[in-house]
């Protein structure tokens, strides 16, 4: 079985010069003769994992609300559902954008059906470098593989042992 981890962030709309993300994502779509809106969602690849029977993980900013009705959708659409909504409700959800002044959550982590989050949550504000809070989730291997892998042997016989008289 294959997991895929994606990041992800979408630059926001393309104003603001020529330093922003969406200008910087532009320019380089345009040398490769793309001519993509960078906003534009491509959902066909992870589809194609999906098809294929790939266990995907997809963490990162959407700069929109994810709890608005179009990020629901996009990822409802592809059959994955928020990990940390999963372990954590989704009305008490703090901002993750240090400088959103509008409540509202901008970072998250989806999985296919498969996955779920033993454990998950935020790092406080300035606990990872950046302007976002850090989101994180710790996953089994059995929901990733689909097996228990075998716990470590450790053999009484590889250890030192000194109440043994010498030979």
């Amino acid at each position: 079985m294959v997991l895929r981890v994606v990041s992800v962030c979408r630059p926001c709309a393309g104003s603001g010069g020529e330093r922003t993300a969406w200008s910087q994502h532009k320019a380089f779509f345009n040398d490769q003769n793309d001519d993509r809106d960078p906003r534009k969602d491509s959902a066909t690849e992870i589809q194609e994992w999906i098809q294929g029977g790939d266990q995907v993980t997809v963490g990162g900013d959407p700069n929109e609300e994810i709890r608005g009705p179009a990020i629901k959708e996009f990822f409802a659409g592809l059959g994955m559902h928020n990990l940390i909504f999963q372990n954590h409700d989704e009305t008490d959800a703090p901002t993750t954008f240090f400088r959103n002044k509008n409540g509202k959550v901008l970072d998250r982590i989806w999985g296919t059906a498969n996955i779920s989050a033993i454990k998950c949550g935020h790092l406080e504000p300035c606990d990872f470098p950046g302007d976002h809070s850090a989101v994180w989730m710790e996953i089994s291997c059995n929901c990733v593989s689909g097996r228990n892998p075998p716990l470590p042997a450790n053999p009484d016989a590889n250890r030192l042992q000194l109440h043994q008289p010498p030979q």
